[in-house]
């Protein structure tokens, strides 16, 4: 027969242990608290039965305290796994994060817990020529950082930039990053996608015209070469959302270029969303594609307006232009943002307003040099000095990011963004804002927007949610039980 689903296996068993799973590495191995990563399965066996099955698993290779030793596992390679199927979990407390969701949205349909080395055993490499390169150049890259970035904590941010590889990074070090609202700058996106080729494509039409070329086939050279860079180093970076999304606008503006066209911004964001939505329809869902494309359509909507707001005057020196524009730049990004970040985690960091307008240069001076040094590594000199320049500047993006948090991680918003009503009110309100410039629609669209809210509040007392009551939630420790009472009159137990 047709193979099982790995999700209806593990719902129709329950938590099973002595499961063993055959597939593919589907994403490079990330090591926190353990090792984790996701197979591409092909079959599935329990006791003396195996057969055919189809899906993803989330793997999690545990450490332990006597630190494991795991086979170093890398995208394609086949592997085999033992240890106990599941189910994706459940949100465990109204204030966590629904992990199931976020894994169901990744294309997840079951978690496999492998308790010690023996249950984890590659059975052989990709033969796939993509995935070769990718590890030659992400070895490539690691290799040139470590001979050249003499800091441990530049280093591992320098490999969140370029590879979108976190886990070298310490724990406190992200936790400031999230509580400052600069999460963002570690997430492979348009600023990187955009400095790498943008450059690299600038870059090409003085070396081109040097071989006295025609003006038309420097063009289309530079936007070939330029355009084959960029899909490479979206796959070494994982091709993630954001990644993809910002790959598909630089290249419709090369494309633009070099056909003598007007690129609009809004049309191309569009093209991605359908382009991504076509090959997964789930993304919709995923906080990814929710929080990069409110972001940039943010950023083509409102920070023009924002910038316009501002008077004259403030904007006569290159300073004053420069800050007003990073705020107006941080404003747009942060309401773009806050409805999917008040949905899915309930908090809306307001510390990056302030802390964006230096720490988005210092991530640029930092990528660039970074990426500077990996290419230059075979020129030591050269490699040297661009490693020490993006030693310092990494430096100082992490002094930016943690002396933010200890001054300003007051600076947030905490409630859960729940009402659907309340939810579109706020997104139809963005839009409204967007369309300031034209009267007729945004009288419509504001209309809109009031009307979902006033819908939402009444909602909101019809089911009584302003009446006392008496609430007694029963919270998911890991370990004893936990409740909390409160009572009609405000009191807590």
């Amino acid at each position: 027969g047709p193979p099982a689903g790995v999700g209806a296996l593990a719902t129709a068993w329950g938590e099973a242990d002595g499961v063993t799973v055959w597939g593919r590495v589907a994403e490079p191995p990330e090591r926190l608290w353990a090792v984790r990563f996701a197979v591409d399965l092909d079959s599935v066996g329990r006791g003396d039965v195996r057969g055919a099955a189809s899906g993803r698993v989330q793997a999690t290779l545990r450490v332990g305290d006597a630190g494991a030793v795991y086979p170093a596992l890398r995208t394609g390679d086949r592997v085999r796994l033992d240890g106990r199927l599941a189910p994706l979990p459940h949100r465990r407390n109204p204030a966590a994060m629904d992990y199931g969701a976020y894994l169901r949205g990744q294309g997840v349909g079951a978690v496999l817990d492998v308790r010690d080395e023996t249950g984890a055993r590659f059975l052989a490499p990709s033969r796939r020529l993509t995935d070769r390169a990718t590890w030659t150049i992400r070895s490539h890259v690691r290799r040139a950082l470590e001979a050249y970035v003499p800091g441990d904590a530049p280093r591992a941010l320098l490999l969140a930039l370029i590879l979108a590889d976190r886990t070298a990074i310490e724990a406190g070090t992200l936790e400031a990053f999230r509580t400052t609202g600069l999460m963002h700058l570690l997430a492979v996106s348009g600023l990187h996608v955009g400095l790498v080729g943008l450059a690299l494509y600038a870059l090409l039409k003085p070396v081109l015209g040097r071989f006295r070329v025609r003006r038309r086939r420097i063009e289309v050279g530079r936007a070939a070469v330029t355009l084959a860079v960029l899909a490479a180093y979206v796959a070494v970076a994982g091709a993630s959302v954001s990644t993809v999304r910002a790959f598909v606008m630089v290249a419709m503006l090369i494309v633009g270029r070099t056909l003598e066209r007007p690129a609009d911004s809004l049309n191309a964001l569009g093209l991605a969303a359908i382009g991504l939505l076509v090959h997964r329809p789930a993304a919709l869902f995923d906080v990814g594609f929710q929080l990069s494309f409110g972001a940039v359509a943010a950023l083509v909507t409102l920070t023009p307006l924002l910038t316009a707001a501002v008077p004259e005057r403030w904007r006569q020196s290159r300073a004053g232009t420069f800050v007003l524009g990073s705020l107006a730049t941080s404003v747009a990004a942060t309401l773009g943002t806050a409805p999917a970040l008040l949905a899915h985690f309930g908090r809306l960091p307001i510390g990056g307003l302030v802390l964006n307008v230096p720490a988005i240069p210092l991530t640029a001076l930092t990528l660039g040099s970074g990426l500077g040094t990996v290419v230059l590594a075979p020129v030591p000199p050269l490699a040297e000095r661009l490693g020490a320049f993006s030693d310092a500047t990494a430096r100082a993006l992490l002094w930016v990011t943690e002396t933010g948090a200890d001054t300003l991680g007051w600076a947030t918003y905490a409630g859960f963004l729940e009402s659907p009503s309340v939810m579109v009110a706020a997104v139809l309100g963005l839009v409204a804002l967007a369309l300031a410039r034209r009267p007729v629609a945004w009288r419509r669209v504001a209309l809109a927007a009031s009307a979902s809210l006033v819908l939402g509040l009444w909602v909101g007392v019809a089911r009584g949610d302003a009446a006392p009551r008496l609430d007694v939630l029963f919270l998911d420790v890991g370990q004893g039980d936990a409740a909390l009472v409160s009572t009609p009159g405000g009191r807590h137990v």
